[in-house]
């Protein structure tokens, strides 16, 4: 796109430009097309029958003028793709139909252009239009707006399809997991686990055969990848400092992650290996040098659409929006999810012991895609799955409950991260509706636990049940005072996608323009005239809709890193209180009420008020900690006398006492946020 071309242009001009984009008679770029044309006639033309042959040619011309303007990633017609899938189809040796022949042409026509079902029935019939229904997802709305259960349906269905439905879905994804040029790894890793786990193994029950060949590729594609991702741990050796975190200035002074010409190249893998060590250290200069270096790299480039969203990360038109990121803009968002993502996932995963420091990260929270991130960890030695007990032990850890959740653990600088996919650490329990059923449903917790702990037959093993339960009623009202951060990412993600659509929208328009100029020199010739240069006017038009999204997308991004910083502000602001926590308070009340009906009276009276008591715990992470650790102090008094007892409660204590120290050095990085 040329930078130096005069004023911008009047509105009236962009207006012409668009309509001219918009016109029906639009065509793609002549030569790579034409020959794919070609070439895919050829092929049918041998295989098919002379009224199938026919049929598949009007195919090609209905898919030819559906997908004008298209482009697939990288910037190259859209139509290429159907073309290829049809030629593969063709060139197999299992048996194949006309009709499969021009459901293959025609397989993305109602996924991703305003054609429709009935016009392919009317134009094809009916055989067409249903093997191409089959193969088309439905629009994510009539799913209520949520992908996964969109998949999950169009996937079940599609189980039993007819067998060309499968042959041409079989062939689409063959080509679409070859054909993978610019993608990141992680991109590529997280696709092709979604290709396993979805399209492999919707054909297995019926069509083995295609299950078994897809699954080999995928194979093959996924050693590939992983090879990408071999990280340059080794040549920031010389750049640590004795607290294992980077010297960020010299290492890019002297570009050594940089591959070749432009950006330092920091991969999620490094990315994940590196915030351990910052995280450790509780720093917040760390902290600031961090994110600040990793400006510098091509990370955001990379998984900024993943770091500002984590849904937007999967809209197709992520790409179109990704190059109009501006780092500084991400890194802010980023930074304020890790330290939400860390304290909401840490009493989560603490289930056991670990060795040295823990943290641990919720993908999800920290905006991730799980898909990409599973493909990315999966690949690497120093990365255990939650599932392997022994892999575990050999980095020090035992997670007690979540072993064999999904997510890994790693070990890097004596501290140990444990990653959750977003199904791990769904106990958050943000569905309460205000903050009176929050502390009620605390309040009911304690209620159950002091009546526990009163039972004169309590054994150790039964306290131990009674303050994990307890602890996940603390740990659940730690994760609704995040239910404000929650909604906003919702409305980011939401907003982004619109953003995302738009840049879309205005890279096709283009691309469109492009081709309609290189079809009709008479219309070259006459922007020329009037513009001084057809493609100076071209630069122009696309520049003003990018620079307009771009910087509807600077404010969006700006303004959402301000106020999740606030929000994070609020979490971890100091409160004070005059007493401590159940100070005072009637917790033999908890117990059964005695007989009598006077002594009734006063037992209910002692149990409004402790339970008033339970319910004042303080809206901040810190307070709730220190209230926590109120409540076992008064625990320990009631046990006193019970040595066994007291022995288990003081496990607990130290473990609390554990999480304490490491989200309060969360909350010191609170600091670094952008306000």
């Amino acid at each position: 796109m040329s930078s130096g071309f005069g004023p911008r242009l009047p509105r009236r001009a962009l207006a012409v430009a668009l309509a001219l984009c918009a016109s029906p008679c639009l065509a793609q770029p002549a030569g790579e097309v034409e020959r794919a044309v070609a070439a895919t006639l050829a092929a049918a033309r041998a295989r098919l029958a002379p009224a199938d042959y026919a049929r598949f040619r009007e195919a090609v011309a209905f898919a030819r003028e559906a997908h004008r303007g298209q482009v697939r990633d990288g910037g190259r017609p859209f139509l290429l793709h159907p073309l290829a899938v049809a030629r593969a189809l063709l060139a197999d040796p299992r048996p194949v139909s006309g009709v499969a022949a021009s459901a293959a042409i025609l397989h993305d026509v109602v996924e991703d252009t305003p054609r429709t079902l009935r016009e392919l029935r009317a134009r094809f019939g009916p055989r067409v239009a249903r093997l191409v229904d089959y193969l088309s997802l439905p629009d994510p709305a009539a799913s209520g707006g949520d992908k996964a259960t969109r998949d999950r349906a169009y996937y079940a269905r599609f189980r039993n399809a007819p067998r060309e439905a499968h042959l041409v879905k079989y062939h689409d994804r063959l080509h679409n997991i070859r054909d993978m040029a610019g993608w990141s790894p992680e991109g590529k890793l997280g696709y092709l686990a979604a290709t396993r786990a979805q399209v492999v193994e919707s054909l297995r029950p019926r069509s083995p055969d295609l299950a078994r060949a897809l699954e080999r590729e995928v194979a093959r594609q996924e050693a590939r990848a992983a090879r990408e991702l071999l990280s340059p741990s080794e040549r920031l050796a010389p750049y640590r400092r004795a607290d294992g975190t980077l010297r960020w200035r010299e290492l890019l002074r002297n570009g050594a992650l940089r591959e070749g010409a432009g950006l330092a190249r920091f991969a999620l893998a490094l990315f994940l290996k590196e915030l351990a060590v910052v995280l450790r250290t509780g720093d917040r200069a760390r902290f600031e040098e961090f994110f600040e270096g990793l400006a510098n790299t091509d990370f955001f480039l990379r998984y900024g659409l993943f770091a500002a969203g984590a849904r937007v990360g999967e809209v197709a038109y992520a790409r179109s929006l990704a190059r109009l990121i501006k780092p500084r803009f991400v890194s802010s968002l980023l930074r304020s999810t890790v330290v939400l993502a860390a304290g909401l996932a840490l009493p989560e995963a603490v289930a056991g012991e670990f060795s040295g420091e823990a943290f641990a990260l919720s993908l999800a929270s920290l905006g991730l895609s799980s898909a990409a991130v599973h493909g990315s960890l999966s690949a690497l030695r120093w990365a255990a799955g939650l599932r392997g007990r022994s892999a575990l032990a050999s980095l020090g850890l035992r997670l007690g409950r979540l072993t064999g959740a999904a997510g890994w653990a790693y070990s890097v600088a004596q501290t140990a991260v444990v990653l959750l996919l977003a199904d791990a650490v769904a106990a958050r329990l943000a569905a309460w509706r205000s903050e009176a059923e929050a502390r009620s449903a605390l309040a009911d917790a304690g209620l159950r636990f002091f009546a526990a702990v009163q039972d004169p037959d309590l054994d150790p093993a039964g306290l131990r049940k009674a303050l994990a339960r307890y602890d996940r009623a603390w740990n659940a009202w730690r994760a609704w005072l995040s239910a404000e951060l929650d909604a906003e990412d919702a409305r980011l993600a939401a907003e982004l996608e619109r953003l995302a659509a738009r840049a879309k929208r205005a890279g096709d328009v283009r691309t469109a323009l492009d081709g309609r100029l290189a079809r009709f020199p008479h219309l070259r010739a006459s922007l020329a005239a009037r513009h001084g240069s057809a493609e100076g006017f071209a630069d122009a038009a696309a520049r003003r809709s990018e620079d307009e999204v771009s910087n509807e997308l600077d404010a969006l991004l700006a303004e959402a890193a301000v106020r999740r910083a606030q929000a994070l502000a609020g979490l971890y602001r100091k409160l004070p209180r005059a007493r401590p926590y159940l100070d005072g308070a009637p917790l033999a009340a908890a117990g059964p009420a005695p007989p009598g009906s006077l002594a009734r009276l006063r037992a209910l009276l002692a149990r409004r008020r402790l339970r008033a008591a339970l319910e004042d715990a303080r809206p901040t992470r810190p307070g709730s900690y220190a209230d926590q650790a109120s409540a076992l102090a008064a625990t320990a008094r009631l046990l006193a006398g019970r040595p066994a007892l007291a022995r288990t409660l003081e496990e607990q204590r130290r473990r609390l006492a554990g999480l304490r120290s490491a989200d309060r050095r969360l909350g010191g990085l609170v600091g670094a946020l952008p306000r």
